[in-house]
């Protein structure tokens, strides 16, 4: 794992509880009885957004 690839993940770890807050937020406000949130795919998907832009930052990577 590269030095932005880590950057990326400890990024993406600190934004999970704040997407299960927004995630659990949406499903009841649409009335939702059952809410299941996949920290995974919201994970996977914070870290994919912001690798690119941690690279373009870190160009050299450290």
């Amino acid at each position: 794992m590269t030095d932005n690839e880590k950057r990326a993940h400890d990024i993406a770890v600190a934004t999970l509880p704040i997407m299960y807050k927004m995630r659990i937020a949406e499903a009841q406000n649409r009335g939702d009885d059952e809410i299941m949130v996949d920290l995974y795919t919201e994970y996977l998907s914070v870290y994919n957004q912001v690798l690119p832009g941690v690279n373009r930052d870190f160009p050299d990577g450290k």
